[in-house]
């Protein structure tokens, strides 16, 4: 407290940390308050406090926004993988490395989602009812396949969505292996393509809706190959107690898919993948390879004999089972 003399009985009170004390004099407990001083005058006019309180804010929020432009995307990306493996939920390197170069920005539907939640580690909506997982949960996927995805390998991902993980899982078989995504649904599988061959393309990529670099046709000429040879005694990390994490809520698989049946149509590919519109319980895998890697995004009731039969030997499958709208357990076959 300022003022001299009895000053030190000028104590802050309840209206505002003023009181006046002996000689008339104000004392404030703001800084450069002497008599009668400035000081004073914020005490006595405590709505200034706003102002002052809302600059301070502009100024943090101004700091905050430098910094962040400064680190980039792909610094708040890595933000986003540091965290995730300072918790445990990423081990592996390798899994580590694809996801700092997957942008999950690009795969947000400005519509749907604030891209200011981009990197925030949990769902978010990209429409049509259907959802981009948490980041955690992409790591959760990842780190179970990680020992099938090495490169020459070939991988499926059955309702691919926002195309993230086909994304990682192409970048971890390299361009001698082959990602193939399936997704029902025709709006998100075309956004798909776009937000994968922004987010990798080093992979290249080329659509019917858009350019992009030349594409294999059908994919490269070991894609075609006989199937890879499993990998030998991989390291396997450890399931969740109880079944495995709470898996994304959503449309079971094959539920308001393309009709069974049907032929599914390719929409765009790159060196490594092609993403699909169409039903994968349908005749979409009749001519393909068995895959080293299965990962399915979308729930299913029981465990989809048509899945089983599309994952080689000693491959691995992980999927969400449980029924629409209940506790569901991730399941690794």
């Amino acid at each position: 407290s300022s003022g001299s003399g009895s000053g030190s009985s000028g104590s802050s009170s309840a209206s505002g940390g003023v009181r006046p004390v002996a000689g008339g004099r104000v004392s404030s407990c703001i800084a450069g308050g002497g008599s009668g001083g400035s000081g004073a005058l914020w005490a006595l006019r405590p709505g200034r406090w706003a102002v002052l309180l809302s600059l301070l804010a502009a100024c943090m929020l101004g700091t905050w926004r430098a910094m962040g432009a400064a680190r980039g995307a792909g610094g708040m990306q890595a933000g986003v993988v540091d965290r995730l493996q300072a918790r445990g939920s990423i081990t592996s390197a390798r899994v580590a490395d694809a996801m700092r170069q997957v942008d999950r920005k690009l795969f947000i539907n400005p519509a749907e989602a604030s891209l200011t939640h981009a990197y925030q580690d949990r769902p978010l909506p990209i429409g049509n009812d259907q959802t981009i997982s948490a980041p955690h949960m992409h790591a959760t996927c990842l780190e179970q396949l990680q020992a099938y995805l090495t490169p020459g390998a070939r991988a499926l991902d059955v309702g691919s969505g926002s195309g993230y993980l086909t994304a990682a899982m192409a970048l971890m078989v390299g361009p001698t292996g082959s990602v193939l995504g399936i997704e029902s649904d025709l709006e998100l599988a075309t956004r798909s393509v776009d937000s994968i061959r922004a987010s990798v393309p080093q992979l290249g990529g080329a659509s019917p809706h858009g350019g992009g670099d030349a594409a294999v046709p059908g994919g490269s000429a070991e894609h075609a190959a006989a199937p890879s040879s499993p990998p030998a005694t991989p390291d396997q990390p450890p399931l969740y107690p109880g079944g495995g994490p709470r898996a994304r809520r959503g449309t079971a698989v094959g539920a308001g898919w393309a009709p069974a049946g049907s032929s599914a149509t390719q929409l765009g590919e790159g060196t490594n993948w092609r993403v699909v519109h169409g039903n994968a319980l349908s005749d979409v895998l009749s001519n393909e390879p068995p895959f080293d890697a299965i990962h399915v995004g979308a729930a299913a009731d029981t465990l989809p004999t048509e899945l089983l039969d599309a994952l080689a030997r000693n491959g691995r499958m992980i999927i969400p089972v449980g029924g629409r709208w209940q506790l569901q357990t991730l399941e690794v076959v």
